[in-house]
């Protein structure tokens, strides 16, 4: 099967060596998700972001195109964070920012393409 029409992309990240204080702290975590969403140009819809005792943060931030998801440790200095979307967004503005705002100095990338279909089946 060769698919004709991809749903989606899903993008996983891995940023270590991270120095920056905010990998403990809900509100900063979200402030800069919802500024790599923004440069992204995608749309927010909602999001909910969570402290764990004594460390940690995981988040999901819902966005029409889909939704862009953290998990750190700041223990470790590491962070994950996934994004999934459909259409078109600039991907590589917010993931440049994300790099910069967390202060890593070493990550990996990998891009899954979801859903893919052949134009058949969609008659």
């Amino acid at each position: 099967m060769t698919p004709d029409i991809t749903l989606g992309n899903h993008i996983i990240i891995d940023y270590y060596n991270c120095q920056t204080t905010a990998l403990s702290n809900p509100e900063e975590i979200e402030q800069i998700i919802r500024k790599a969403a923004e440069l992204m140009q995608a749309t927010v819809i909602t999001g909910k972001f969570h402290h764990f005792s004594p460390l940690g943060v995981s988040g999901v931030l819902v966005i029409s195109e889909s939704h862009i998801t953290i998990h750190t440790w700041p223990e470790h200095h590491y962070c994950a964070i996934d994004i999934f979307y459909c259409g078109a967004l600039k991907i590589e503005e917010g993931l440049n920012y994300l790099k910069e705002a967390l202060q890593s100095n070493n990550s990996s990338q990998k891009e899954f393409k979801r859903g893919l279909i052949e134009e058949k089946t969609l008659k």
